[in-house]
């Protein structure tokens, strides 16, 4: 049984750097290749579904 995907804040409120993966979704600190994937998410972005691909680093966070 697969586990539902973390938590991550609302894409409207997220750099763009954070919306392409390239800065924690989180803390906004720019990630190397050890980050974390959280999955697919989809959003809404004029009209379309559209699907990106948040990550985050390895410090905690709620």
């Amino acid at each position: 049984m697969s586990q539902p995907p973390p938590p991550v804040p609302p894409i409207g409120s997220l750099s763009a750097a954070q919306v392409r993966g390239a800065a924690c979704v989180h803390c906004g600190i720019t990630l190397g290749p050890d980050a974390i994937d959280l999955g697919e998410r989809q959003a809404g972005r004029a009209g379309e579904r559209v699907a990106w691909y948040p990550r985050a680093c390895r410090i905690p966070h709620p």
